[in-house]
Parts: C-alpha cells; structure tokens; sequence
C-alpha cells in the first residue's frame, strides 16, 4: 500500500489581525497530489488559512511545515512551489502575455519556453493566445481577469495551488473554465489543489478531501453540518424553532454559548415516509433539492431545505435507488438529538 505523504501539516497554528483571532487548529493534514476542499461561512478563516500556506501570512504560533519541514526560513522557496488565486484577482499593467511572461522571466525560463507555456496556460483556461496574448489588461472582462490571473499562475507548474473562491465573481463560461483548469492542473501534473469555495456541489465531485472550518478551527475531517439560529434552553435540551418544526440538542455543559451546533451528513437517515417519533430523535420534512456523488466517500451527498435551514444528508448509492429519490422530492430526515454538538 503506498503511503500518503502530506504536502502541508499544520499543529497547534494560530493567527490573529490584532486582538481578533483568525485561526486556531489544533492538527490539520494536508495530502499531496489530492484535492482538498475547504468549506465554512464567512469569516471561518478559509482565506486566511490559504495565505498561511502560500507564506503571504506569517502565523501567531505552532508549526507548519511544507513537505515534513518547517517553513521557517524557507518561505521564498516554498513560494516558488506553492501559488495562490485571490478572490480579487489582480494583473500588471500590461498585456496579457507581459503578465503571464513575468513570473517566468524571474525563474530564468529561455524565451522559446516562455512563449511556450504562456500559449498553454491560456489555452487551459479557454483563451487563444492569437487572441489575448497581445491584449492588454484594460481590455478584458472581470472573468477574463480571472482567468488569466489563473493562466499566470499555472504556467509556473505549481506544485501546490491555493484557490480562494476561484469562480465567486465571474460570468458562468469563465467558471466552468477555471473549474476545468484547475482539475486538469490536478490531473496532467499531479498538482495539490486546496480550494475555498462556496460552490458544493462541484466541491464534493473532485474533492478528495473536505475540512470543515468555523470560526478558524477545523472542526472536521469532512463536509459538516453547521447549524446556526436562536437557540433556546429547554431543560435538558437546546431548541431551534423553524417556521413551522424545531430542532432539539442535547444540552451542552456549563455556560457555553448557544450560536452553532455541528451535524454529520452520515449522522443524518433518509426517508420518503415519516418515521414514527422518538423522544431521542428529531424528524424534519423537507424537499430535497440537490444531489451529487462525493467523490471522497463515493456516497451521495443530499440538500435538504427544512423550513430554510438547509441540511445536507450522506448515503450510499444503492438507498438513492432503493428509494428513488430524485431534487425536488419531499422528504423526511431523522437524527439522534445527541449527535448535534455545540461549537
């Protein structure tokens, strides 16, 4: 069996702007040559977490360490691995092949090579070179800035590349191009992806492993569900009303704040006919609305919107079929009051 090595391994990192902090993890691994997905609300960290990894953000406290050794010291030259996409891409006042050309030239890269791979990074992310090498930056629209901010970065053959919410702001043909880039970047060199985003569903088909982010924590090794609102003390029990069912959870001790409980999709049973009730478990309808295989389990990750709190459910294939369930359909969901725990 061949053994997994990690790209990145992070231990007890903190980082913080200020007084505010911004991350706090415990152990996180990242594997090489895998996809990795980082997911959360906003202000969980991703971003700043990704600027951790590329040596852009020096951190508070901990270690990280990049292929089994300390990055300290050595972030110039993990920089000239590792490569990140900002959300708000930006671009040299200057053509388009000026500025994919520019990281090559400081490598040293021949003349001969450059026009080489400026020719196909463009074509990665759907862009002749006849027309938009010699365009200049002004001329091109928010998704073409992207994508040739992405077509920069590859023509470095990046052994790592951080995406931060890669397709949050461009048009839908530029998304689906940044998308089929970074996969084949994944695919034809074996390049680490790790990629913050908001959209799932691609996420969970090419991901090879997802990290659950809250409030700069890694609070699973996997999708998860975080279930925000006000949460009530009801005896024994925490309740989130819905407009028109609750959710109950084990209450947690002492004085913890009632802001966030984590679900597990596995946690989470399926149903087109309701369940009987059970003091231990709540039942929710629903409509499913979304469904994908997630290629980290091989199982199918469902959406379900619960009077707007939307919950996803893990299970195998074979109950989608047994079940015929299909978005759209109404359905049930069952869990163990235990299983929400508080954040």
């Amino acid at each position: 069996m061949t053994e997994v090595r990690n790209v990145f391994s992070l231990r007890n990192l903190t980082h913080s702007y200020g007084r505010h902090p911004t991350l706090d993890i415990a152990s996180l691994d990242i594997p090489e040559g895998g996809v990795v997905g980082l997911i959360g609300p906003n202000g969980s960290g991703k971003s700043t977490l990704l600027k951790v990894l590329g040596c852009l953000l020096a951190r508070r406290s901990g270690e990280l360490l990049y292929g089994g050794v300390s990055v300290d010291g050595r972030e110039r030259a993990v920089r000239r691995e590792v490569t990140l996409l900002l959300q708000e891409p930006y671009l040299m006042r200057r053509s388009v092949y000026a500025n994919i050309a520019y990281g090559l030239k400081l490598r040293g890269i021949a003349s001969s090579e450059i026009a080489s791979r400026v020719s196909d990074s463009l074509a990665r992310v759907g862009m002749a070179a006849d027309s938009f090498a010699r365009r200049p930056w002004f001329r091109l629209s928010g998704g073409e800035v992207q994508r040739v901010s992405l077509a920069v970065r590859l023509a470095l053959r990046p052994k790592v590349l951080l995406l931060d919410e890669p397709t949050a702001n461009v048009d839908e043909t530029s998304a689906a191009r940044i998308k089929e880039a970074a996969w084949h970047a994944w695919n034809d060199w074996g390049t680490t992806i790790v990629v913050a985003t908001h959209d799932l569903v691609w996420l969970y088909e090419v991901a090879t492993k997802i990290v659950s982010l809250y409030r700069g924590r890694a609070i699973s090794d996997g999708a998860e569900n975080l279930v925000q609102g006000d949460w009530v003390r009801a005896g024994d029990r925490a309740i989130l009303a819905l407009r028109g069912q609750t959710i109950e959870a084990t209450l947690p001790g002492g004085d913890q704040p009632l802001v966030c409980a984590a679900l597990n999709p596995s946690s989470i049973a399926v149903s087109r006919e309701r369940p009987a009730s059970r003091a231990d478990h709540n039942v929710l309808s629903g409509t499913l609305t979304q469904m994908s295989i997630e290629r980290a389990t091989g199982d199918i990750l469902g959406v379900v919107d619960c009077d707007g709190v939307f919950l996803r459910a893990r299970f195998p294939l074979s109950s989608a079929h047994d079940l015929n369930l299909y978005p759209g359909l109404a359905v049930h969901l069952s869990f163990p009051v235990s299983t929400l725990t508080f954040l």
